[in-house]
Parts: structure tokens; C-alpha cells; sequence
């Protein structure tokens, strides 16, 4: 599959940008199966993301991280109640909604601040901080400095 891929990728066919895609979309996805064999963590997030309620909270999370979510507002997204909507997502993901959402955010954050020169009171907006300063103590509180050393320490 592998060397199909590359051939493709070198070929200049008509139609190889779309066959680079579906291959590349297998390869991903044969990866994902044979790590989920090796990881019960990864297979347990790929079945979240699979039910039906618990992947549409996922989804809703990774759309709008900016949005400010609470446990009663996703819940109310996907037709759950508060309680059986945050037990349930405990269950699957391992952890609770807004913890889930929390790294989120700030794995965002980090590949912001990796990959451009976005002023940090921007990238706290995106990632759905209400202030700078919100976003610094969250960020040094999970990563041990603040953004600002994250990236000049050439981390990012």
C-alpha cells in the first residue's frame, strides 16, 4: 500500500491527487486499528468518538473550542442529561468533559504558538480563554512556564 502511495505521489497522473487521498486515508486508518490493538486508551477514544452522543460532544469540542462550554450545555447538545452525559463521557474518554476540554484548548495553544507569530492574547481568544491572563496561569499550570517562554525557548 506504501509503495503504491509513493508511486502515486510521483506519478503526475491524471486523477493521482484523489488516489494520494484514499490511500493515504486507508494507511491512516490501518494505523489507527493496529495502534488501538496495542493501546487500550487509543481504542477506547476511537469507540467514543464512534457512539453516536459522546463522538458528537467530541466533535462539537474540536469545532468550536472557543465556545464556552459547560457539562449542561453539551449535554444539552447531544439529548442527555447532565449526569449521565458526564458519567458516560468519564467512561469512554477517561477523563471529564471539561478536563477533555481544557487540554484541548491548550494543545491547540501549543500548535498555535508553534507554528506562527499570533500575539498570545489572540491565540487565548481562539482557544476560548476570557482573558490573557486566564490563558497564561492555564498554561503554566499544565505545562510548567508560560506561553511566552514556551516560545521563545524554541518550543514552539
Amino acid at each position: 500500500m506504501l509503495r503504491l502511495l509513493v508511486a502515486q505521489v510521483f506519478s503526475g497522473h491524471t486523477g493521482s491527487i484523489a488516489v494520494v487521498t484514499r490511500l493515504s486515508e486507508i494507511v491512516f486508518i490501518e494505523a489507527l486499528r493496529f495502534a488501538g490493538d496495542e493501546a487500550p486508551e487509543l481504542r477506547r477514544l476511537m469507540e467514543a468518538f464512534a457512539d453516536a452522543r459522546i463522538g458528537r460532544a467530541i466533535a462539537l469540542i474540536h469545532r468550536e473550542p472557543a465556545r464556552p462550554w459547560t457539562v449542561d450545555s453539551l449535554a444539552q447538545e447531544v439529548g442527555m442529561s447532565r449526569t449521565r452525559f458526564a458519567e458516560q463521557f468519564r467512561e469512554m474518554i477517561g477523563t471529564s468533559p471539561v478536563s477533555y476540554l481544557t487540554e484541548w484548548r491548550l494543545q491547540r495553544a501549543i500548535a498555535a504558538l508553534s507554528t506562527g507569530r499570533q500575539p498570545i492574547s489572540e491565540i487565548a481568544r481562539e482557544c476560548g480563554y476570557s482573558s490573557p491572563a486566564a490563558f497564561t496561569r492555564a498554561f503554566n499550570e499544565r505545562f510548567g512556564r508560560t506561553p511566552k517562554a514556551y516560545r521563545r525557548n524554541g518550543d514552539g
